[in-house]
């Protein structure tokens, strides 16, 4: 067999998918079917939106009282009524929760929608509130609430 009807037998088996031809591919096939899958891996990492930031600005509340991202203080019997609204990176709003970790201290309940959140002193002492977006803790807010003063 001459140079040329070998490399036109090596053609053609190459052409018709051999399995000769085929071995030769597998690793080049699972380099590209690897960089697919990693592309697809990190891509459905950074699928979705993330938590970005939260606004808390109070709607009402009574002299002394204050709820913002870095403190929480309440007097025993008041309520403070805040507005909270956590966005995501693409600057759309998030579905929001608040809680307190020791309801008898504080407590924290939506009204009006579920932007909207009383802020309610129980009792005098500390506690912790959680303000959650998309069903996960995104900041957590030292709470205190003050005793009432004596009426002397």
């Amino acid at each position: 067999m001459n140079s040329r009807e070998c490399s036109e037998r090596n053609f053609s088996s190459a052409a018709t998918g051999s399995p000769r031809a085929q071995r030769g591919a597998r690793p080049a096939n699972r380099r590209i079917l690897g960089a697919v899958l990693g592309a697809l891996a990190l891509g459905l990492a950074a699928c979705g939106p993330d938590y970005d930031h939260i606004e808390i600005s109070s709607v009402k509340s009574p002299p002394g009282a204050e709820v913002r991202s870095s403190r929480i203080a309440v007097p025993e019997g008041m309520i403070v009524v805040s507005h909270v609204v956590p966005w995501n990176d693409d600057n759309e709003t998030m579905s929001a929760h608040v809680r307190a970790r020791d309801p008898e201290v504080i407590e924290v309940t939506p009204v009006v929608n579920d932007r909207n959140y009383a802020f309610i002193g129980k009792k005098a002492g500390h506690t912790q509130v959680e303000f959650i977006a998309d069903d996960k803790v995104v900041l957590i807010v030292e709470a205190d609430v003050s005793a009432q003063p004596s009426a002397e």
